[in-house]
């Protein structure tokens, strides 16, 4: 549909009795009432306006268009009504962002030639942004998991980790590798084990927060950036992450098939390493302990890695995802070890094994006695 937004009521007539033959038509008087019609009618694709009106004159008219919160209307092809003798205004508007202008008195010959060219040539660049949006979305996206992929994760992540250095806050990386996903592939084909991945990819996304990157970084391997997230979250997450894999159930080649996961950490402050490749290095090599101690394990390089009992999962409970974050008990589970190696460094391992012995009077008087 044509927008044609003209004062003169005479060539408002005479231009619709001419065009609406050839185009559908919308008409205004000033640029406010060109304004509320393009907000009125999305069919709107193309404006013919003048620019000398009272109230919203054409480049104000124009302004609002080109600084619109609204795509559609930033992206309208803009047509210009002048007299011969406006040459500077002329210039100013295509200045401003018209496409195109028309010189009074105009046929109505003129004027279809110019909306039909204007109109495809909206509709093409139109037609190439959409392609380029879903080619950048391709680049980024992993295909079979439908999370980020490995160029996507670095950076985000390099733009997250200059975001912690600068404000001082911990980021962990989690690196999570599905153990026997060669062995479920070369048993079932590989078409099963990519949904093996997907599957396992979904319920991770259903864990998540919003401000968390889920990436695949290529074959087997997940790993999931973490921003403001400190050492002993990171731990409870990849705990959580562990076994909630060992407990999910996936139907593939006419069979029930689970698979397990090794998963490695590093935290931004708390470990060594402060450059991305550094921490990426540390998870890695946590993850290769994980795994050459029998994988289906975590290793977080404060405990020694340990496998959690596979616990099948009920129908019910296997349908919501579970979230990867900890309530009060995963903390509560994940400070005894922690509490135990603190104890081990302190000196003091005596103490704290007479009170977990409910000798918490014994271990009293002897604290006492050494002081």
């Amino acid at each position: 549909m044509l927008l044609l937004v003209e004062h003169s009521a005479a060539l408002r007539r005479a231009l619709t009795r001419a065009l609406y033959r050839d185009l559908d038509i919308a008409t205004a008087n000033d640029g406010e009432e060109g304004w509320e019609a393009l907000n009125a009618l999305p069919e709107i694709d193309v404006v013919v306006t003048e620019l000398a009106m009272p109230l919203l004159d054409g480049h104000a008219l124009l302004a609002r268009i080109r600084t619109s919160d609204s795509p559609r209307l930033r992206g309208l092809p803009v047509i210009v009504l002048t007299d011969a003798g406006q040459a500077d205004a002329r210039r100013r508007a295509l200045e401003e962002g018209a496409n195109d202008f028309l010189v009074k008195p105009v046929g109505a010959a003129e004027v279809v030639a110019r909306v039909e060219l204007h109109r495809r040539l909206a509709t093409a660049l139109r037609e190439l942004a959409e392609a380029h949006s879903s080619l950048s979305e391709q680049t980024v996206i992993d295909p079979v998991t439908q999370v980020c992929n490995r160029r996507a994760f670095f950076e985000r992540a390099n733009q997250e980790l200059s975001l912690a250095h600068r404000h001082g806050t911990p980021l962990s990386l989690v690196l999570i590798t599905i153990d026997g996903l060669k062995t479920i592939g070369d048993e079932h084909g590989t078409e099963v084990a990519d949904e093996v991945l997907a599957g396992i990819a979904t319920w991770l996304i259903g864990g998540v927060r919003a401000e968390e990157t889920i990436a695949r970084m290529g074959g087997e391997e997940f790993v999931i950036l973490a921003p403001r997230t400190g050492k002993l979250d990171a731990i409870v997450m990849a705990e959580r992450i562990h076994s909630g894999i060992a407990g999910l159930t996936m139907a593939g080649d006419g069979q029930v098939l689970h698979a397990t996961a090794s998963v490695g950490l590093a935290t931004l402050f708390d470990d060594p390493g402060t450059t991305l490749e550094e921490l990426i290095a540390l998870a890695d090599r946590r993850l290769a302990t994980a795994r050459s101690t029998g994988g289906n394990q975590v290793g977080d390089g404060v405990c020694a890695p340990t496998a959690v009992p596979h616990e099948p999962r009920t129908r019910s409970q296997r349908s919501a995802p579970a979230r990867i974050h900890p309530t009060a008990d995963d903390l509560l589970q994940q400070l005894v070890p922690l509490l135990e190696e603190l104890t081990r460094q302190l000196g003091i391992r005596e103490i704290v094994t007479d009170l977990g012995k409910g000798g918490t009077a014994n271990a009293a008087d002897a604290a006492r006695e050494d002081l």
